[in-house]
């Protein structure tokens, strides 16, 4: 299993200019308590553009020897420390990570030239881990730039 993403040439912008910081992705295996093994994968998404970008959603793609395995979006800005990635169960992360905006204190806006970190984590591994192969991480979606810088 490839431990850091293919960067590619140059990495992918939306059209409101947001960029996955792939040098920054790193993944690996937790235990979680409740759950078994979960495939997380950590990283940073910068705007490249002019103007204050929100609520940022990143999604990233699991792939096994045989091809897509599965998916999860998470929005930018949202994480959770190792010891709540160990304890927490599936769906109060999932919930924890998806957030938009609500109750949320986290940096969910992203001044130009900034960076904000995101967490996606992936449930229901194969039995064989060795089965995965590699993972993708792009931009999902990126509401309108605040085009009032804020």
């Amino acid at each position: 299993m490839k431990q850091r993403s293919d960067p590619p040439a140059q990495a992918p912008t939306t059209p409101t200019g947001v960029v996955v910081q792939d040098h920054q992705t790193i993944s690996g295996i937790i235990q979680n308590e409740i759950e078994g093994p979960v495939f997380v994968i950590k990283g940073r998404v910068k705007n490249a553009s002019q103007v204050v970008v929100q609520h940022v959603r990143v999604t990233g793609r699991l792939f096994d020897r045989w091809g897509f395995f599965k998916q999860e979006t998470v929005t930018g800005g949202t994480g959770l420390s190792e010891p709540e990635l160990k304890q927490l169960d599936a769906a109060t992360i999932q919930r924890r990570l998806s957030v938009r905006g609500q109750n949320y204190t986290g940096e969910l806006s992203i001044p130009p030239g900034h960076e904000i970190p995101f967490l996606i984590v992936f449930f229901q591994l194969p039995e064989d881990l060795n089965q995965l192969d590699r993972f993708t991480v792009e931009i999902a979606d990126s509401p309108d730039p605040d085009l009032k810088g804020g």
